[in-house]
């Protein structure tokens, strides 16, 4: 009746006599019915594609126990394979490449390292969509199956010690459906093996982990959405330009659609949380670099659009003239609404932007942290 919210390597703790015990229940919340509430806030690694651009209500995100099935199958072949089931360099591509699966524009890479018992289990646990995924009562008998059933074989050489870790994976599962059994969760762990000191309630920080992520880099006490935060800052992170950072993105954000991931603007043929023209988001949606097979068309989830944002802007900072006048940053943003060339025409911001200019130029100070305090 519990939904984890947070399944990942970092909270699965392996304890001496070898058993593995579930950890941090700051994201855990009770079923209502089939979905549970938890904060606008979770790993991109793990986070199942329907969530990347799903509601975020006054109570938090509506989730499903799905998604920790999701994460199992996710985390299930990074212990077994040591890699992702999705490709990409950084979590913000295999978050782009989770987005195009969904779509279907992607096929899973599953390793050829996992067995066939497993394979067939992390397939089921990375469907496309929810309702196809395997359910959490089946998910622990198939993996209870398959781990009883290798006795050394099935796939592995004695020597890559898969035994202990299908042990592991197994165990796991089991936690999975006894998380209420388990309690509210795990703050810390003594190094000398006592037991775990109680954990806050569910739902209590996890809104306060979300809020704070890159506070380095983006304000924490302004209107940033919690739930972009995450999206924002490693988006930045991605383009490694000092004009290209999180509290631009933010500020730009801000000014072309106040943050809201369902704008519509037909008139102007623009829509989404960036205010991408269809046409144009076709060049950037991809992260390798190519475009786009066909124009895609609205609505554009936040993790398709933001990410996009972030390597169109990489594109221009390079290719505005040197010597513009003005903030580096304020140009940058200004050629994402018009263009790198207009830019340099002009030798700065074309009259018809300063409005734009002076916008995002107020958010971008609004949203940078202070330094030295």
């Amino acid at each position: 009746g519990w939904v984890h919210g947070d399944l990942k390597p970092a909270n699965v703790l392996l304890m001496a006599d070898g058993s593995a015990r579930l950890a941090d229940f700051n994201m855990a919340a009770e079923l209502e019915g089939t979905h549970a509430y938890t904060p606008a806030f979770s790993t991109p690694d793990y986070t199942p594609p329907e969530l990347l651009w799903s509601e975020i209500g006054e109570r938090g995100r509506r989730i499903r126990p799905s998604a920790d099935v999701w994460a199992f199958g996710v985390l299930a072949h990074l212990v077994l394979t040591g890699s992702f089931p999705l490709p990409g360099g950084t979590p913000t591509a295999r978050r782009d490449a989770a987005v195009a699966y969904a779509r279907g524009g992607h096929e899973l890479r599953l390793s050829p390292e996992l067995p066939p018992g497993w394979r067939e289990i992390v397939r089921a646990c990375l469907t496309r969509t929810h309702a196809d995924r395997i359910g959490t009562d089946a998910l622990l008998r198939r993996v209870t199956g398959t781990t009883e059933g290798a006795s050394g074989g099935a796939g592995f050489s004695p020597r890559t010690r898969a035994r202990p870790r299908r042990r592991v994976l197994a165990a796991l599962a089991a936690g999975l459906l006894t998380l209420a059994a388990l309690g509210y969760g795990v703050a810390r762990w003594a190094g000398d093996g006592r037991e775990p000191a109680a954990g806050p309630r569910p739902g209590g920080t996890g809104s306060v982990a979300a809020a704070s992520y890159g506070a380095a880099e983006l304000r924490t006490d302004r209107d940033v959405p919690p739930a972009y935060r995450l999206l924002i800052v490693e988006t930045a992170h991605d383009c490694d330009r000092e004009e290209v950072s999180p509290a631009l993105i933010a500020a730009m954000l801000k000014v072309e659609s106040d943050f809201d991931p369902d704008l519509a603007d037909p008139a102007r043929d623009e829509y989404g949380i960036a205010r991408w023209t269809p046409s144009v988001l076709r060049w950037w949606m991809n992260e390798d670099g190519t475009p786009g097979e066909t124009v895609p068309q609205p609505p554009f989830p936040p993790a398709e659009s933001v990410p996009a944002m972030g390597r169109y802007l990489c594109w221009i900072a390079p290719r505005l003239d040197a010597g513009l006048p003005g903030d580096r940053s304020v140009l940058v943003a200004v050629a994402y609404r018009t263009s790198y060339r207009k830019v340099n025409d002009a030798g700065g911001v074309p009259p018809k932007y300063r409005d734009y200019a002076d916008r995002v130029a107020h958010h971008l100070k609004e949203y940078t942290p202070r330094r030295g305090k």
